[in-house]
């Protein structure tokens, strides 16, 4: 395998890379809105709150949601940082 072959191939996954990444920071992105979203109106029902479970547990699942992409988010970092990509 030339170099330039063997470049090309690591180029290619790492734009593969960058491309999950930037799908992962995008659905992040949603997540954060959707929870912001959710965070004011639990903010203007505050003296309800109780009254609506539905929406806390809706925010927890969000948040959690978050945390799993952050942690995907780490990891494709991780491999860019090592040069490696997904075949």
């Amino acid at each position: 395998m030339t170099d330039l072959t063997i470049f090309e191939k690591d180029t290619r996954r790492l734009v593969r890379l960058a491309e999950q990444l930037e799908t992962l920071l995008n659905r992040r992105d949603r997540l954060e809105e959707d929870f912001a979203r959710i965070e004011a109106e639990l903010d203007r029902f505050h003296n309800r709150w109780m009254g609506c479970p539905g929406l806390v547990e809706q925010l927890l699942d969000i948040d959690k949601q978050i945390e799993r992409i952050d942690a995907e988010i780490i990891a494709a970092f991780k491999d860019i940082l090592a040069g490696r990509a997904d075949g």
